[in-house]
């Protein structure tokens, strides 16, 4: 090719020369080689409970995206702070490598609702209730030992005073677990009705 500029994407060695009128330059030599991309990194999809934060890892020194080519940062770690589709690429001597797709899941914590009990001295005393999600495990606690699961608990107290549990929630499927909470029972010597 006789111009200025040569394009090609064939790897091979090639000879570049100039000539003047009749006068030939001597050949330049100029090699064309390709570039090997590196492996696309390992990250696995990462989901926390709601109030946790999480940390995106790879096996490798990656940049980050949040969209095919939004960069957030480059690293072996990410930390991402809003749910949704994050991208992580190698690059290595000018070359990137295909993009990993990985996910980050922010679970919400299981929801319920407890009522404290009062009841007179000899009467039947109720069970304990939590309302909450059938698939949820809820857990009792008195005195800081655990003392039954389920959401209906059979205190077993007869005797007047007043009682305070603690229960806790969970979701199995997502490992999220609620802030425990306190319930009351009161079993009185009398009527305390004003």
């Amino acid at each position: 090719s006789s111009t200025n500029s040569f394009s090609t994407a064939t790897v091979g060695t090639y000879y570049v020369y100039q000539t003047l009128g009749e006068c030939v330059s001597s050949r330049t030599t100029v090699s064309l080689s390709e570039k090997i991309a590196p492996a696309a990194p390992i990250v696995a999809d990462l989901a926390v409970c709601k109030g946790e934060n999480g940390t995106f890892s790879s096996n490798v020194i990656a940049v980050w995206y949040s969209s095919a080519n939004e960069e957030l940062a480059t690293g072996q770690t990410y930390k991402p702070t809003v749910a949704g589709t994050y991208y992580a690429k190698q690059i290595s001597d000018g070359c990137y490598s295909d993009a990993t797709t990985v996910s980050y899941t922010i679970n919400a914590l299981p929801q319920f609702t407890t009522t404290d009990v009062s009841v007179i001295y000899g009467a039947v005393v109720p069970n304990l209730e939590v309302t909450t999600d059938i698939a949820n495990t809820v857990t009792w606690y008195f005195n800081s030992a655990e003392v039954g699961t389920g959401s209906s608990f059979a205190t077993g107290k007869t005797a007047s005073g007043t009682y305070t549990y603690n229960v806790t929630v969970s979701n199995p499927t997502t490992g999220c677990t609620a802030a425990q909470a306190s319930v009351i029972l009161q079993i009185s010597d009398c009527d305390l009705v004003a």
